[in-house]
């Protein structure tokens, strides 16, 4: 079987739903992992869960701590009002917003990771008063899923206009809100895509053979994404549940059920 063809795509994730079943701890429902909705009901909403995605690259989760520190920052950041923050702050006042409410080190250094986040949180609220409501940003989205080359411009468009968020947070950012057509090639996805010959490790090509997975086998790409990440992290997050990730294993066994049955 060709590495592009449908037959290849919809036998890989075949295998890989039928694994993650047979792995799945006891009594937990996998559908509620597996399948999302649209929840946001506000511009606040949105414009938080971009201050949520925003420091979740590299040494960053450890220095912002954003879910402890929520409440402090909602009180700073006006509920989370996009436009009431533009009108209260620019970058180096809201910065100064924060050094007088948390601990930050180093502060003068432009690589302050504090200040790199207060520049991307600027950045997020500026692109997001483009938009009146949450209809209108939704309307947008929806703009970009007509087909496979739209829905893989607007991820690189959302990196381009917002600073520091790149194009897997991007992926990540759409996929939180609801828009199951957009899946996120992290690490493990890229591992077990690149493994397995599907594509390059190249997180554009995964990302578009995520899409190309979910088309072959009728499902969302959200549910392809957490399918994957699912066996690979063991992270039972919603049960608050931890196994043992299952990468190597799945990567192993699934190349000699591939062997098999060619």
């Amino acid at each position: 079987m060709s590495n592009n063809n449908t037959e290849y795509l919809d036998h890989i994730f075949t295998y890989a739903e039928d694994y993650l079943k047979n792995i799945c701890p006891p009594n937990i429902d996998l559908s509620k992992y597996l399948n999302n909705s649209k929840s946001f009901t506000s511009m606040n909403e949105i414009c938080e869960r971009l201050f949520v995605t925003l420091p979740n690259r590299n040494l960053m989760p450890n220095i912002i701590q954003f879910d402890k520190k929520r409440d402090k920052l909602n009180e700073l950041l006006f509920d989370f009002d996009p436009i009431s923050i533009l009108s209260h702050y620019d970058a180096q006042s809201l910065f100064a917003k924060f050094k007088e409410s948390f601990q930050i080190k180093n502060t003068n250094s432009p690589k302050n990771l504090w200040w790199q986040y207060t520049k991307s949180l600027i950045s997020a609220c500026q692109f997001l008063s483009n938009f009146e409501n949450e209809k209108a940003f939704d309307e947008f989205i929806l703009l970009f899923s007509k087909n496979e080359l739209s829905r893989a411009a607007l991820p690189m468009l959302l990196a381009k206009e917002i600073y520091g968020l790149g194009f897997t947070l991007a992926c990540n950012f759409l996929k939180e809100l609801g828009y199951t057509d957009y899946p996120k090639p992290d690490v493990h996805l890229v591992d077990v895509f690149s493994e397995l010959g599907i594509c390059t490790d190249n997180v554009y090509e995964v990302y578009k053979h995520i899409i190309k997975m979910a088309e072959a086998c009728r499902k969302s790409a959200y549910y392809v994404d957490k399918t994957f990440w699912l066996i690979c992290s063991g992270k039972y997050y919603l049960n608050d549940i931890q196994i043992p990730g299952m990468k190597d294993e799945f990567i192993s066994t699934c190349k000699a059920e591939i062997t098999t049955a060619a």
